[in-house]
């Protein structure tokens, strides 16, 4: 199910000479299924209000600044005008800032254009680049819906959900998790499985499979003795692991049963010494280890 948020938008700009583009501006966010947020309802000029739009600045989703003809009612303390504060506010505290600029063209046909100061001027530097110029109302609005299109494309978090919206989401995502632990107890399962499957084989066999090949060949010792490979490979593991070469007196008495221990990979040649030297391989050593175990 596709979740539908509502972003809040602070919108900052100047108020009195903006008032036809500010509701330009707002019904586009509202008709965009979003919130708006400003300083409509307050008078600007004590810290209490200054506070509260930081406030809301901090709530809101993102910032969008709108730019006009002028630099705004000044704050006496900081000697900036409160648009700038806003500005400044958004960017310090990490918000998304988007920003939209009137075109001198538009302003001037509004009577709306006026004598730049250097603040101004200075606000505007800084901004500009960052600001989408737009000639008309209509391209105000236009504006404002592409950048609602390309937030909601790169922000999937944040927003305001419906209850309704956010229980089913709850419930989904408890679901999901559910299946996440259920998946992830399987994965489990199947690798301890694969595990126990890969320490039972020693090559081509099993290990009861080779244990058998083992008891059911032998030899016969000097005494006269028989005795089955399986005896022989566990009674000499100390020389095996050690390792030796066949010319040698211990080579010589176990050769019969050597080249059966070498096929079924529990002796290796080491070849990094002279003369080369058999020897347990790793597999023969899992394999005594684990005889030893059970004892069979």
């Amino acid at each position: 199910m596709v979740i539908q948020r509502k972003f809040q938008v602070f919108v900052s700009s100047t108020f009195k000479d903006l008032r036809d583009e500010r509701q330009a501006v707002i019904e586009a966010l509202l008709n965009a299924g979003n919130i708006p947020a400003g300083m409509e309802y307050f008078t600007v000029g004590s810290e209490s209000q200054l506070e509260t739009m930081y406030r809301w600045i901090g709530e809101s989703d993102f910032y969008l600044l709108v730019l006009g003809g002028s630099y705004g009612t000044i704050d006496q303390v900081r000697k900036k005008s409160y648009t700038q504060l806003e500005y400044e506010y958004a960017r310090k505290n990490g918000k998304d800032v988007r920003a939209i600029e009137l075109s001198e063209e538009y302003l001037s046909a509004k009577g709306l254009f006026q004598n730049q100061d250097d603040d101004y001027k200075r606000f505007i530097d800084i901004v500009s680049d960052e600001a989408q110029r737009v000639y008309s109302l209509d391209g105000l609005e236009k504006s404002v819906y592409k950048i609602c299109i390309d937030y909601m494309r790169n922000y999937d978090t944040g927003g305001w959900v419906r209850a309704d919206y956010a229980n089913e989401n709850a419930q989904e995502k408890i679901h999901l998790m559910k299946k996440v632990e259920e998946l992830e107890n399987k994965n489990k399962e199947l690798n301890e499985r694969i595990q126990s499957l890969e320490n039972n084989r020693f090559g081509d066999y099993t290990f009861e499979e080779l244990l058998e090949v083992l008891k059911a060949r032998s030899i016969v010792n000097e005494e006269g003795e028989t005795l089955s490979l399986l005896d022989v490979f566990m009674n000499n593991i100390d020389t095996l692991t050690h390792g030796f070469v066949l010319d040698d007196e211990i080579g010589q008495k176990l050769y019969g049963s050597l080249v059966t221990f070498k096929a079924l990979g529990l002796l290796w040649i080491a070849t990094s010494v002279t003369p080369q030297r058999l020897r347990t391989s790793k597999m023969g050593g899992r394999f005594y280890l684990r005889q030893q175990l059970t004892g069979n």
